[in-house]
């Protein structure tokens, strides 16, 4: 019977028949694909709309809960107002200063966020509030993250030396195309010190303020207006700025003019470098064997700018800086890039375009073997064209590549060739039947298999859809996947209906006599394949008995396949850690810990690291912030700037080059620092690796909430010794004080008063004592300002007994001991009320090794749910996966532990691709429904989702026994994709027995007759989506999708194209009368 034509058939005979048009559009498609490849932006990440801000507000003078009634709440409860916002945090600090963070959800317009919090800002606060000050909005944003740093080092250049040049070298660089937010950091500002001598001072009767007074007024330039002339006037502008340290030191600050008296003679100045409170310095590994010193070095950084490609805009400036060697560059100076987001970047694009080209040489080969070299050279054509129509696409849509892109790509490689496959082959049998003319032939077989075609392709678009539903970061991280994926399937179709038509009526050969398509060996054992298959499908159709005992087998199966991860066969985690080349240590001493004390500690933890042979260098950043970084955004990297904090990177040897993954060294490093300082109490180390998916605070996260601090403290306390209890939890930390108590000094208000003096007397002076007070600007030759800072000497502030070797003179200029009017007592420095979602906490977190974090944080709940408050008067009222609710028996207050980390973004995501995956198999159950008119029949095809499940999980259980592999996020992705992938091989079979019963046949030959002859495509466009995804088993992060297709497809199709003629057969039909008909 003659095929009638459909849409399908006549869209694939009007590109065979326009010829100079579809090649034109080849042509096209080509050049524009091309065009948008190299013009589309380069990054190692997707770009991550993330709206984040920080508002700063100082209150002097206020305690931590005057901050936080006062000014947090409101400011809070501002905030909290807006639309969109995600999460909200704060930090209350005792002195006066609020901090709080607030997130606003993916994909919020960051603009309107920015315009709302000004707003809201500016009636937040009381304005008859005395003291507060204007609140400051810094913008959080990951593009200011920079791509690139620069090492400044020198063995012979001093280190403001090195800053002086490295501003030098800022003004040479800020000119390259694309780069922005040039920062350095490192060596020494110029700064006169003005080191003040309190006995000399007393001698003469001058104090601090006398001091800081006669500084201030004498460091002036201003213009005082002119002299009207007759025909001009003369402008009058006084200039008395201090140019240097010989003009400060003859400043006359008291004593008349008969007995002067000289700044220089109550202190020493000294022209030199910034106070000595913060140490970067570089250690590298000369050889195996050979540690070199720290050496000096300053580090300039720079981001790109937004919508830049990070792979040219590094290799300007490399290119750059080989320019300036030559001619600007000293000899003594060396500039040597220490990290390029853009070589990896670059690296990282090019690995994963080999593996793609991998793929499709893959691809193309095993179509060779099936269909022989010309039909596979056809199909292998669509690959490129559809992979351009995508980039041509991404381009349009404002995508960049990455590697998130690519792996898209990879995954959906072999699925790309699905419907030029199925169409081909079938143009490949119609030819071989010689009962049509070579254009019928082309759009006959197209229409054919057009609708299965394109409902195949349907279905494996809308699985992806849902996947917009999953929220937060991991959202946007995992974004390019649901634009890219669906795209290229549509791609695919449009090139099977258009050009893979047009191409095959040029390549392939009509089977006339003499001059056939030729059918080798491996064509031969094909067609003997098929004929056993079909006389397979055959005999079990014709035996209830042989198809009760395949369903009820392969009902076990599954049975047994779901209940692996029940029964922990199979293990579940975020993401599994990926192979860096570098990672961090933080450093947190006791808070009252000096700073040549941290900076001997670092030095310490330094040696130690370099003792591994993977390490090749240590970048030490000690009371000073590290270059941030993406983890460290997010990680408030950049607020580790105390004297008793360090931050280490610690550099390793490329990956490939050693035979330890990153994990393997930290957990090996781990162990020797932990044993290294069991001497040294208080101190925290926390070693971080860079996380493969989003940044978290931490792994491991509690968040202790209610209104009693005491109260929280004691339970955060019980958590940590839980935590230290638990299998795998390690470099445990709280938000409580790390212990060390402190001098603290109370003013004496009554003696104050009567002295004659004010609080702001005794805090200017102490300020002078301790930190030092900058009074004025030197007006030097330098990039930057030089400060005037007046201090003590160290010897009169070394100990509390110096207090009374300082005085102040009153206002009636009688000199008081500064000691007179202070009290002092030992405790401990008051530590920050931390607020989340507008409620008080505190927080303990850790680090997880060896196990996932899923399995730490059940064993936390297990324990937890015995747990009794502190005083044992508390019960558990409630527990979610997400927390767990007590109440105090006696206060009937609230208390909360909630699971924050990568636990938290672990729950959300399998929530959310849970949801998506519902969604999407609930899409094509409609799809399917509407074109088969069938509900039973729908369902029939929904099954073979069920077979693929059972593959996923035996797979998964398999890799878990033999190399730990877990199942993470992209292997559940994998199964989202797989529903799609696999109920087109079912679609496929049914479309043809559904169009052989039109015609005529009966149920059962129909059924015979459609699986003999949609075997190959069904297999083929399996085979070719399981060897492209071979290519990617080895990435640690996406792994994980690739054996969820290969386990699932490699099952599901054997067993599809058993089971589902079972089922349609025994299910499907409704009238088996004719069964026997065979035209």
């Amino acid at each position: 019977m003659k095929t009638k034509e459909n849409i399908y058939s006549h869209i694939s005979r009007f590109f065979v028949m326009n010829r100079h048009l579809s090649l034109i559009l080849i042509l096209a498609t080509f050049a524009f694909g091309l065009f948008a490849f190299i013009a589309t932006p380069k990054q190692y990440n997707p770009e991550i709309t993330l709206p984040a801000f920080r508002v700063v507000t100082m209150y002097p003078g206020a305690t931590s809960g005057e901050v936080e009634r006062l000014v947090t709440n409101e400011i809070e409860n501002s905030i909290a107002a807006i639309p969109g916002v995600d999460t909200l945090s704060s930090q209350s600090f005792s002195g006066g200063k609020s901090v709080v963070t607030v997130v606003f959800k993916i994909g919020t317009k960051l603009e309107t966020s920015k315009t709302e919090i000004v707003q809201k800002m500016q009636s937040a606060i009381d304005p008859g509030q005395i003291g507060v000050g204007v609140p400051l909005i810094e913008q959080i944003d990951p593009e200011n993250v920079p791509i690139m740093t620069l090492a400044i080092t020198s063995t012979e250049v001093s280190p403001d030396g090195l800053r002086q040049f490295a501003y030098e070298l800022k003004d040479q660089l800020k000119t390259v195309s694309g780069i922005t937010n040039i920062e350095i950091n490192g060596g020494h500002s110029r700064q006169l010190t003005v080191l003040l001598n309190p006995d000399r001072l007393a001698a003469r009767h001058m104090s601090v303020g006398d001091i800081t007074q006669a500084i201030s007024m004498n460091d002036l330039r201003v213009n005082v207006g002119a002299l009207e002339g007759a025909a001009l006037n003369i402008p009058i502008e006084i200039d008395g700025n201090i140019i240097d340290g010989s003009t400060l030191s003859k400043l006359v600050i008291g004593g008349g003019s008969i007995s002067p008296i000289y700044l220089e003679d109550v202190a020493t100045i000294i022209d030199g470098y910034d106070v000595i409170d913060h140490h970067i310095s570089l250690i590298e590994k000369q050889s195996p064997d050979a540690i070199s010193n720290d050496v000096n070095v300053v580090y300039l950084s720079f981001a790109k700018a937004q919508g830049t490609n990070i792979t040219n805009v590094a290799t300007l400036v490399r290119s750059r800086l080989d320019e300036m060697k030559q001619h600007f560059i000293p000899d003594n100076i060396d500039v040597r890039v220490s990290c390029d987001e853009g070589a990896i970047a670059g690296e990282e694009i090019m690995k994963l375009t080999e593996h793609l080209l991998l793929a499709i040489l893959i691809v193309t080969l095993t179509l060779v073997f099936f269909l022989g070299w010309r039909p596979a050279l056809v199909v292998a054509t669509a690959i490129p064209l559809t992979l351009a129509l995508v980039f041509i696409a991404g381009y349009f849509s404002g995508e960049t590549i990455n590697r998130i892109t690519l792996f898209a790509l990879i995954f959906s490689l072999g699925l790309l060739v699905d419907d030029a496959i199925v169409v081909i082959e079938n143009i490949h049998r119609h030819f071989s039947l010689k009962t049509e003319l070579r254009t019928d032939a082309i759009a006959h077989a197209t229409g054919e298999v057009g609708m299965g075609v394109f409902l195949s392709t349907i279905t494996a678009v809308v699985v992806f859809v849902p996947m917009g539903m999953v929220t937060g970061m991991m959202g946007a991280y995992m974004g390019p996947i649901a634009f890219f994926a669906p795209v290229a399937r549509l791609a695919s179709l449009i090139v099977a209906y258009t050009l893979s038509p047009f191409i095959a009526s040029i390549f392939l050969k009509e089977h006339v006599e003499g001059d056939g398509i030729e059918r080798g060996a491996h064509e031969e054992k094909h067609s003997k394949f098929e004929l056993w298959y079909k006389t397979l499908i055959h005999h079990i159709l014709d035996s209830k008995k042989i198809q009760d005992r395949i369903l009820i087998g392969v009902t076990l199966v599954v049975v047994i396949a779901f209940s692996f991860p029940v029964f922990q066969f199979v293990h579940f985690r975020m993401l599994p850690k990926a192979d860096k080349e570098q990672f961090y240590v933080y450093l947190d001493m006791p808070e009252n810990t000096a700073f040549g004390a941290t900076d001997a500690a670092a030095s310490r933890v330094s040696q130690i690291m370099l003792t591994d042979p993977n390490v090749v260098s240590v970048e030490s950043f000690v009371g000073a912030a590290p270059i941030i970084d993406f983890n460290g955004l997010f990680r408030g990297s950049d607020a580790r700037s105390f004297p008793f904090q360090a931050t280490m990177k610690i550099d390793l040897t490329p990956v490939t080059s050693r035979t330890m993954m990153s994990e393997e060294i930290v957990t090996s490093l781990r162990v020797k620092l932990t044993s290294a300082f069991t001497d040294t109490p208080g101190i925290r180390l926390q070693l971080v690796e860079d996380p493969p998916g989003p940044p978290v605070l931490s792994t491991l996260v509690a968040r202790v909430k209610g209104a009693d601090p005491e109260v929280r403290g004691a339970i955060i306390r019980d958590m940590q010794s839980l935590f230290r209890g638990t299998r795998g939890v390690v470099d445990i930390n709280s938000s409580l004080a790390s212990g060390g108590s402190s001098e603290l000094l109370d003013i004496d208000h009554e003696k104050l008063s009567r002295s004659g003096l004010s609080v702001a007397d005794v805090v200017n002076t102490l300020r002078v004592m301790t930190t030092g007070s900058p009074i004025a600007i030197a007006h030097l030759e330098s990039r930057e300002d030089t400060t005037i800072v007046v201090q003590f000497e160290k010897s009169a502030r070394e100990k509390l007994s110096d207090l009374s070797r300082i005085e102040m003179k009153n206002n009636v200029g009688v000199m008081v001991p500064l000691s007179s009017v202070m009290k002092t007592r030992v405790g401990v420095s008051p530590t920050p009320i931390l607020h989340d979602a507008q409620e008080q906490m505190d927080l303990v977190t850790g680090e997880v090794e060896g196990r996932s974090v899923v399995y730490v944080v059940k064993d936390l709940i297990t324990s937890l749910r015995s747990y009794r408050l502190p005083g044992g008067h508390g019960h558990l009222t409630s527990w979610s996966l997400y927390g767990l609710t007590f109440e105090d028996e006696i206060t009937h207050e609230i208390y909360k532990i909630e699971w924050g980390g990568e636990f938290e973004m672990t729950l959300d995501n399998f929530r959310d691709l849970g949801t998506a995956m519902l969604i999407s198999y609930f899409l094509i159950y409609v799809i399917l429904v509407a074109q088969f008119r069938s509900f039973r029949s729908s369902a029939l095809i929904m099954t073979t989702i069920i077979l693929g499940f059972a593959g996923v999980m035996p797979g998964f259980a398999i890799l878990d026994a033999l190399s730990g592999t877990y199942f993470s996020a992209t292997s559940m992705i994998g199964v989202i994709a797989l529903g799609g992938i696999v109920v087109g091989n079912a679609i496929l079979l049914l479309d043809f027995i559904e169009q052989l019963r039109t015609r005529g046949m009966g149920p059962k030959h129909a059924i015979v007759e459609a699986c003999k002859t949609r075997l190959r495509p069904i297999m083929l466009t399996s085979i070719t989506a399981i060897l492209s995804s071979v290519v990617i088993v080895t990435d640690p992060v996406w792994s994980g999708l690739a054996w969820a297709i290969i386990f699932g497809l490699s099952l599901s199709t054997v067993l599809t194209l058993v089971i589902f003629p079972i089922l349609y057969y025994r299910f499907g039909i409704d009238d088996k009368s004719n069964e026997n008909a065979i035209t």
